[in-house]
């Protein structure tokens, strides 16, 4: 009888500590909400540019043209700003290194998407969010002072990746 006690007792702890047990392996990265919500903009931007391509690449530009430039100039204002609070969450010392790759890749793909390189402080001769704007812009024929906060927008988007990759050392933007 005391041994089946002893039995019973062993087997109860055993089911309020086994689920530890049970599910120990590869523990989620306490990042992981905000990896989440960088690959958001991330895909965000990928969309801005795509939008762009598409209005760059009309023979004529259709009415319009200016409001919808604005309005994804109000879009990456906001993208600029959920980056940033994003960047914050992330400092780049305290992050394992799985995180820290999946940041920098995330961060060179919006750098691409922006500029078409990865080089900081230059543009690409490719299709690229800065220069796709710039096209739209000259052919409406309109000073940029309308477009100042769209331009804004992107110097800052631009600004706060490159200047998080340089602080990852061994990220292409790093120097």
């Amino acid at each position: 009888m005391r041994v089946f006690r002893c039995l019973l007792v062993a087997l109860v702890m055993l089911m309020f500590l086994a689920p530890g047990a049970v599910v120990a392996g590869i523990e989620p990265s306490p990042f992981e909400p905000e990896l989440n919500k960088l690959h958001s903009i991330e895909l965000n931007l990928a969309a801005i540019k795509k939008r762009m391509e598409s209005r760059s690449a009309m023979v004529t530009l259709p009415a319009g043209t200016e409001n919808y430039l604005l309005a994804n100039g109000n879009q990456l204002g906001v993208l600029d700003n959920r980056l940033a609070e994003v960047l914050n969450a992330l400092p780049y010392g305290t992050l394992d290194a799985q995180t820290k790759e999946e940041v920098v890749l995330a961060l060179e793909g919006m750098l691409v998407d922006l500029t078409g390189s990865l080089l900081p402080g230059t543009v690409g001769e490719t299709s690229n969010v800065i220069n796709l704007v710039d096209n739209i812009v000259s052919r409406l024929g309109v000073g940029p002072s309308p477009f100042l906060p769209v331009l804004e927008s992107l110097s800052s988007l631009r600004n706060r990746i490159e200047n998080y990759l340089r602080m990852t050392p061994g990220s292409t933007g790093a120097n």
